[in-house]
């Protein structure tokens, strides 16, 4: 089924991602609630010359209009209010096909990148093995799941609680892929209390991502008291795996 069929552009109302996915679609779809539809474009705008800009500008506009260093949902009047600049229709295509042609000399030079990332990790292992004289062969390894190598797999709140200017660090997927755990969010004591009964992060869990930039993890080498978003999901193993073997092997290229 669909609720809709034509061109249009979608944008994360809250949660996740808010002000920095975007999705151009020209076909049937349907959609979240939480997510936001724009559509029926008139004639002297292109649709895809909107998506670039938008997509482009969109999360500047959103923390000018905060006082906040983040936003936890868009208003409509966000968008509905937002100034573009309109050339004519033939410029507009124009210039969203040179743009469509930069984002993809991008994506093919990242494509580069991750295959250099991948001759380095080699050269680097070979270079472990000749500098150390280790060898091992993994031929007689057990092969287990995640389920089997943790005691507990939990993801964080599914709701947006209230942040208060100070209080208990309140974890999302920006801190892990960051990897910066100073700057965070805050919630009250008595919210903590009431979420940690779900899940409750402790000096050597893993924290993984969930949605967004999934599959990024980060171990929690510290003491912490601390609560995590439904974005993330909690890894708490058990006697079968080092939990430092188990972070090293998940930033590694066979986990995802």
């Amino acid at each position: 089924s669909y609720s809709f069929d034509g061109e249009a552009i979608l944008t994360a109302g809250d949660g996740v991602g808010i002000g920095k996915i975007f999705h151009y679609i020209n076909g049937k779809f349907d959609f979240h609630q939480r997510v936001y539809k724009m559509s029926h474009f008139e004639k002297r705008i292109n649709g895809f010359y909107f998506y670039k800009y938008f997509s482009r500008n969109f999360y500047a506009r959103i923390i000018s209009m905060t006082a906040k260093s983040s936003v936890d949902s868009v208003r409509l009047d966000m968008i509905k209010n937002m100034q573009i600049p309109i050339p004519k229709i033939e410029e507009q295509k124009e210039i969203a096909s040179a743009l469509s042609d930069m984002d993809k000399l991008i994506e093919s030079i990242e494509q580069l990148i991750l295959k250099k990332r991948d001759i380095k990790t080699a050269a680097m292992q070979k270079l472990f093995i000749e500098k150390t004289g280790i060898q091992y062969s993994n031929k007689n390894w057990e092969e287990l799941t995640l389920g089997d190598v943790c005691s507990e797999i939990n993801d964080g709140t599914h709701y947006t609680p209230k942040y208060v200017t100070e209080g208990i660090p309140f974890y999302s997927v920006e801190n892990v892929t960051s990897n910066d755990f100073e700057n965070v969010k805050y919630i009250t004591l008595e919210e903590h209390r009431s979420l940690i009964k779900r899940c409750f992060p402790r000096k050597g869990d893993i924290l993984l991502t969930r949605i967004g930039s999934i599959g990024q993890t980060r171990l929690i080498d510290w003491d912490v008291d601390a609560s995590i978003y439904v974005s993330l999901a909690l890894l708490k193993t058990n006697q079968k795996i080092e939990p430092t073997y188990l972070y090293e092997y998940t930033k590694s290229n066979f986990f995802i």
